[in-house]
Parts: structure tokens; sequence; C-alpha cells
């Protein structure tokens, strides 16, 4: 019985340190356990931001090329080319006023109104000739003789300049009107109406009785037009 009552006493005379050190135990399991599960949380997060980070990676790869290509392929530059007006009259189906490229030659110009007519002289102008700007094209009947002013074929004059094509101011239109200098909207309308009102143009200087256009307008346009019938 005394041996039973020493081991009681050993027990409690000791049990707080057991407390302790049993404490001590469950704390550290808990500090390691806390530690281990938050490495292994780690180590399974970082293939996931690895895998993102590959798949942004490929992504951009991608999209680059085609960024390039948007950027090395360049559409060429179309280059406008400049305009001139002439006037074609006679025997092609739709005479009148036309805007071509410089460059072009009167077969273009013939085209563009619908080809020549069955009674067109053929032999009195010249297909190949350049086109200028205000030119006046006139394609006689058979057996006609094309007015002095027309510049069907117009052959160029010494030291490679060509005659000054002049507008005939009583068969133009307003649009060809406009293209003489000092010549706008509200002028060649009113040369227009002029002409209506008081016949065909006598002289080049009846010009100066068409409202708006004094004597300097007319200094202007008078080596640019004549009045032929």
């Amino acid at each position: 019985m005394k041996s039973m009552e020493e081991i009681k006493n050993k027990i409690r005379q000791y049990w707080h340190i057991l407390m302790m050190l049993l404490t001590g135990l469950v704390i550290g399991l808990t500090i390691c356990l806390f530690f281990l599960f938050k490495s292994l949380k780690e180590k399974e997060a970082e293939p996931e931001e690895d895998l993102i980070e590959e798949l942004m990676i490929e992504d951009s790869e991608e999209i680059l090329p085609e960024e390039n290509e948007n950027t090395t392929e360049e559409e060429p530059i179309q280059k406008s080319s400049k305009e001139i007006i002439v006037d074609i009259k006679g025997q092609v189906k739709n005479p009148g006023v036309y805007r071509m490229e410089e460059g072009s030659r009167i077969i273009d110009v013939i085209d563009k109104a619908g080809g020549l007519l069955d009674e067109s002289e053929t032999t009195a102008v010249n297909f190949a000739q350049l086109l200028s700007d205000q030119m006046v094209i006139y394609v006689p009947k058979i057996g006609e003789d094309p007015p002095i002013e027309s510049t069907i074929a117009q052959e160029p004059l010494e030291g490679g300049e060509e005659e000054t094509t002049k507008i005939n101011i009583n068969e133009a239109d307003k649009e060809t009107l406009m293209t003489l200098n000092g010549i706008g909207d509200s002028k060649a309308e009113n040369i227009l109406s002029y002409r209506e009102e008081n016949g065909l143009f006598k002289t080049i200087e009846e010009l100066k009785n068409v409202s708006g256009i004094g004597e300097a307008t007319f200094n202007h346009l008078k080596d640019s037009i004549i009045v032929g019938y």
C-alpha cells in the first residue's frame, strides 16, 4: 500500500510538468502541420501561375506576327493623275466637254464621247495627238472643211511649243467658259444669258458688254477667245 501511495504522490508531483510537456507537444505539432499545409498549397499554386504565364506568352507570340504583317504590308499609294478639260464637237455620238487624264490622246476622248459617226472624215483627225487643257477637237463630215479655229490636227510650232487653243465664245457651254482666266460660275452664266438675249457675239470686244466683265477681266482672256460662227 505504501508503494501505491508513493506512486500517486509522484504522479501528483510531476502532473503539471507532464501537462506542460503534452501542451508543448500539441502546439509544436500544430505549428508543424500549419507550415506543412501552407507549403503544400504554395506548391499547388505555382504550377497554375506558371501555366497562366505560359499561356500569356503564347498569346503574345501569336498576336505579334499579325501586327508585324499589318505594319509591314503597306498598300501602295496611288497617285492621282492631273485632269484636263477638252471640248469635242462634230461627228461623234456624244459631243461635249469631257474631263480627261493628262497624257490622253484624241482617240481616248473620241471613245469617251461614244465613238465616231458613220459620216465622220477620219483622215482629217490625228487620233494619236496628245490632248491639252482647253483643247477643242472638231471631227468634220466627209467632204467638209473643218473650221479654221478648230484644233483637230494641231501641229507643234517651232521650239516644240503647241499653239494655244482658243475658245469660241459663241459655242462654248458654261463649263468650257469657266476654263477661261477670270471667268467663274456667275460670269459664265452672264455670258450665256447675254448670248441668248442679244444673239452671237460679233467681236470679242463685245464681251465687255456682259455684266461683271470689265476691261481688266477682258485683257486677261482676250488672247484665249474667238468669235467663230
